[in-house]
């Protein structure tokens, strides 16, 4: 047989021709031992949604072990970056930042730069540690959001300041940063202020003033890189106790009231029988179900205008689950729980 049939060399123990059955049974185990039993592995926190500020925690955090590679860098301009090893079956590629343990034994967040990709051992992702986190306010609902970036300077060596005929003149600061490309950060605007600073007396306050959103994409939302440009910090509107620049009062942010839902009697419906659902509003609207799977085909709905009727099947058995009814239009949305019951 000739040697380049061969896919591990030497040639493997057991020659039974089926070489590639024998490496897919051995790498995974070889590498998961790397894990777990040498001084290699070490834990690690997969993290993705939201991030909360105050509580230092993410929407999902997934324990799990990898190999941390690039920590014993040999200069100061390598020092953030990091390429991480985990298991293919981790899926880091479903995750935007890792939680590392670093030499104090301090959680760092760290942001997964590249596209996680796999070569049938291990999956590999370059990340870079997160030196700052991003907070601003949702002008619209006053939410604040929180979202560790990697900050780098992109001032090219200027001071900052500029002299002219003896008069000491502003110049600029920029800076950019990367943070996970989402449905948030993607409608980002380039007038959004933002404090990015550990001073907290007077703290330097900066503007966007571009944003790449597709050449760090990997063709999915994965990262973006925002360029701030220093800017006027504002006595009246920036808040340096919340750090939070033009703050907005989410009490004086109006609310749109809920769509109100009626109905005749209780909110419930009988087996075998239907109801009528009302929506209280001028405005278009949608009707859906949200039901668990013990309900699936045996609720129809017929949607005229701004009622619907919903059907039940007459099966006794559903006699005590129940459903929501969810009406959205005009930017609001209102839901309202019905329970089945028996027939008279």
């Amino acid at each position: 047989m000739h040697n380049d049939w061969y896919l591990i060399n030497p040639q493997p123990t057991m020659n039974n021709e089926l070489e590639n059955d024998e490496w897919n049974d051995w790498v995974t185990d070889s590498f998961d031992e790397a894990l777990t039993e040498t001084p290699l592995g070490e834990t690690v926190k997969l993290c993705k949604g939201q991030y909360d500020g105050e509580t230092g925690l993410f929407e999902t955090e997934f324990e799990t072990q990898a190999v941390v590679q690039n920590k014993t860098f040999d200069a100061y301009t390598q020092g953030w970056k990091r390429q991480i090893l985990t298991r293919i079956s981790d899926m880091i590629a479903d995750y935007k930042y890792v939680k590392v343990l670093d030499t104090k034994h301090n959680e760092q967040i760290y942001i997964i730069m590249t596209m996680p990709d796999s070569n049938t051992i291990y999956t590999k992702a370059v990340i870079h540690e997160c030196n700052y986190t991003l907070k601003w306010q949702d002008e619209e609902t006053g939410r604040i959001y929180y979202y560790p970036s990697y900050t780098a300077d992109a001032t090219q060596y200027n001071t900052g300041v500029e002299t002219a005929r003896n008069i000491v003149q502003t110049g600029y600061i920029q800076l950019m940063s990367w943070v996970s490309l989402d449905e948030i950060t993607v409608e980002l605007q380039r007038d959004k202020r933002m404090f990015i600073d550990y001073a907290t007396k007077h703290p330097d306050t900066y503007i966007i003033t571009s944003m790449s959103k597709v050449p760090y994409s990997y063709n999915e939302m994965r990262i973006m890189r925002i360029t701030f440009t220093e800017c006027e910090f504002n006595p009246k509107t920036d808040r340096i106790d919340l750090m939070l620049c033009d703050y907005i009062d989410p009490d004086s942010i109006p609310h749109p009231n809920p769509i109100n839902i009626t109905f005749s009697g209780s909110p419930s419906i009988r087996i075998g029988g239907r109801k009528t659902f009302t929506a209280e509003t001028e405005s278009e609207v949608v009707f859906s179900i949200i039901n668990p799977a013990s309900l699936n085909d045996k609720l129809t709905m017929t949607q005229t205008g701004n009622k619907c009727i919903i059907k039940c099947v007459n099966e006794p058995a559903l006699v005590g689950f129940s459903f929501k009814i969810e009406v959205t239009g005009n930017g609001q949305r209102s839901e309202l729980s019905v329970d089945v019951i028996g027939a008279v």
